[in-house]
């Protein structure tokens, strides 16, 4: 008897050892699948999330007002729609602005160099003045615009996938509609953690741009609306995202102001307003709704970039939190997702 049940246990150790390898060799070959078809996975994974984020609202504005479920899903299309041509416009004339004034960064850099010339040389110092002033002159503007338009055709014609998508996904909701009304648990899970998650995230970003905006704008900061603009999407990648959006300005800022008073001010305020909203109000405004350690974050913004880019880290939290979610609900990787939330799991 105790033989065949020692036998019953090692064969479900067994078979467990294998569905982990199974799985792992699915993940493998998954990640493989979605770095090689990137130009139609992602779009669609983002239309899903888009999605994901308008279903809770829609079904709201359906319950809560009289109008026709098909005008409602007609007018959010054309509003994500409206949104999206504004801010294709907002990004045009930000590069426009900054090329036109690409002549005027040369000569202020130009200048720079000169007082560091100037500066070493009383020092003993000997640097090749002419070397880096003709270097300064020869910029690779144009390569930089050429390659930035190879750029922006890309993200247009992704931009394009996903609103394509995104139609079908609202034309295929009031026929799920009509077939069901009773989602399972694990979907709406989903959808709760994911809507939550990036509508918290989307409001501190934006209060967190708006603020840099100020605060570049009080000091006549060139590129100041810009500089918000990108501080308001770069927040959405995790702990990466705000140190590269305090940085970012620097460069203009020293070309202003030199290293003075008004840079040191400048840069203190933009850090204080960053670490507060991004690492004091928001953790306590998302409470728990994003259940991960931080060392799960981290390894998700690696994985994601390595399949996605810079697009994989925008998606890392919310795509890894409908995995731990689906994830939680099998006995067999449940541990794993307890191990995600930085819990030890009970084997």
């Amino acid at each position: 008897m105790s033989e065949h049940i020692e036998r019953i246990i090692s064969s479900t150790k067994v078979l467990h050892f294998i569905s982990v390898c199974v799985a792992i060799l699915a993940s493998v070959a998954l990640a493989f699948c979605l770095i090689f078809t990137k130009s139609v996975s992602m779009p669609f994974v983002i239309a899903v999330l888009i999605y994901t984020v308008l279903a809770p609202m829609i079904r709201f504005l359906t319950k809560k007002t009289k109008m026709p479920n098909l005008l409602i899903l007609s007018l959010t299309f054309l509003a994500v729609c409206g949104l999206t041509a504004l801010v294709a416009i907002f990004i045009y004339n930000s590069i426009g602005s900054f090329i036109s004034g690409a002549d005027a960064y040369r000569e202020k850099l130009i200048d720079i160099a000169n007082w560091a010339t100037f500066t070493a040389s009383k020092y003993n110092f000997h640097i090749d003045n002419a070397f880096i002033l003709d270097a300064l002159r020869n910029l690779p503007v144009f390569t930089f615009v050429k390659s930035l338009g190879s750029v922006l055709l890309s993200l247009s014609i992704s931009t394009f996938l996903v609103i394509i998508i995104l139609f079908f996904f609202f034309a295929g909701s009031r026929a799920a509609e009509q077939k069901t009304t009773k989602e399972s648990k694990t979907m709406q899970e989903i959808q709760s953690r994911i809507s939550f998650y990036i509508t918290v995230k989307v409001a501190v970003s934006l209060i967190t741009g708006i603020v840099v905006w100020i605060i570049l704008g009080a000091f006549n900061v060139e590129l100041a609306f810009m500089f918000g603009f990108i501080t308001f999407f770069l927040n959405f990648i995790p702990n990466v995202g705000s140190i590269v959006a305090v940085l970012l300005p620097v460069p203009v800022i020293f070309l202003q102001y030199g290293l003075g008073s008004r840079f040191i001010i400048i840069m203190s305020l933009a850090i204080t307003a960053q670490f507060v909203l991004g690492n004091i109000i928001e953790p306590k405004v998302m409470g728990s709704a994003v259940d991960m350690h931080p060392v799960t974050v981290i390894c998700a913004l690696v994985v994601w970039s390595l399949i996605w880019g810079i697009a994989g880290a925008f998606l890392a939290v919310p795509l890894t939190a409908a995995i731990q979610v689906v994830m939680a609900r099998f006995k067999t990787t449940a541990p794993l997702a307890e191990l995600m939330a930085g819990r030890i799991p009970s084997f």
